[in-house]
């Protein structure tokens, strides 16, 4: 009798363990990325960081844009890094681009063929945004997905989450009625 309470008590103590130790891998999973601005090289960067996974640059500030009025790249790289960390701590987010009070913008939403949300950063004014976004994250015919040929183009989408995971395709055309 004493064996089997000892047994019992023994296969008790090993599921709660294993059920700790499944919850704080689980937990360990779902750590957030975070983003941090730093100088690499010479010029204010944006970099991710995500559990378990060295550091990576994101966006290199190298642009004088708004440097007349303030917005130098430690700046802008500060205040978009501060953006990133409220928008994209959690999975499901997409960067895109539209606008915002009248200006053409790098914005954020959380779904496809959806508008801006929250502002990232302002463009020039005589700036193309959907040419932005695509330079500023390399997009090439090899990690695009795009629809039927559209006019207007229809706006590109980011997907953070398979950037950030290094898929080879983590861009995508979505439109929406307007």
């Amino acid at each position: 009798m004493k064996i089997k309470t000892t047994a019992s008590a023994i296969l008790a103590m090993a599921t709660v363990l294993s059920t700790f130790g499944l919850a704080f891998t689980k937990s360990a999973e779902a750590a957030p990325r975070t983003f941090s601005c730093q100088m690499v090289s010479g010029a204010w960067t944006t970099l991710v960081n995500e559990s378990g996974k060295p550091e990576r640059q994101l966006i290199r500030w190298t642009s004088d844009l708004g440097a007349s009025v303030g917005y130098t790249p430690e700046r802008r790289c500060n205040e978009v890094t501060n953006r990133m960390n409220s928008f994209f701590s959690n999975s499901g987010q997409f960067i895109t681009h539209g606008i915002q009070n009248g200006q053409k913008v790098i914005c954020t939403t959380d779904r496809l063929a959806k508008d801006c949300i929250n502002l990232l950063y302002t463009l020039k004014p005589n700036k193309d945004p959907k040419l932005v976004l695509e330079d500023l994250f390399g997009v090439n015919p090899s990690n695009v997905q795009r629809g039927p040929l559209r006019e207007p183009p229809c706006p590109t989408y980011i997907s953070v989450d398979a950037l950030l995971a290094g898929k080879t395709r983590f861009a995508q055309e979505a439109c929406f009625p307007k």
